[in-house]
């Protein structure tokens, strides 16, 4: 699981694939997937999110960068992903986790 979340933070900018993942930490596709269900209790792709989200909360609350670099920088194409992610998971707006 260590190898894992190292590959996954240092990638967080790029598309992450979870077969290349799998490859990366020298497992199987369906063994990485068995193995973060059975340690964290989310997919690979949820665990994924959980970082690009923290990553982002991060960047947010210590930059002035506006929220489309922010969300390309942790792997989002689009601003518009990323607020949505972090109202699900944070339950607040990119604004409001920069005044805090």
């Amino acid at each position: 699981m260590a190898a894992f979340e190292r590959w996954v933070r240092l990638r967080l900018h790029e598309p992450i694939g979870i077969a290349e993942a799998a490859r990366a930490v020298g497992v199987g596709e369906r063994t990485l997937q068995r193995a973060v269900r059975r340690v964290l209790g989310v997919s690979p792709v949820r665990f994924v999110q959980v970082l690009r989200v923290e990553q982002a909360t991060h960047l947010l609350r210590t930059t002035d960068l506006p929220v489309g670099v922010v969300a390309r920088r942790v792997g989002y194409e689009h601003a518009a992903t990323l607020r949505v992610l972090l109202r699900e998971r944070t339950g607040a707006t990119a604004r409001a986790l920069r005044g805090r």
